[in-house]
């Protein structure tokens, strides 16, 4: 599982749609959508905040 199809997966998983999901972690939708579809990878930093403030399991 890419990271991008990770993040989409808790995204739906919290059933949040992409602004808000965006919005709650600090960046734009359209980045939100460029790491979904693997076009672009988020920072170490980013991955750590992401999972961490929505309490998910970073493996």
């Amino acid at each position: 599982m890419t990271i991008g199809s990770r993040i989409k997966m808790i995204r739906k998983t919290k059933k949040v749609n992409q602004a808000t999901f965006s919005n709650q972690i600090g960046i734009s939708q359209a980045t939100l959508s460029e790491w979904e579809q693997d076009k672009y990878k988020p920072s170490v930093d980013t991955i750590l905040a992401l999972f961490t403030q929505f309490d998910v399991n970073i493996e």
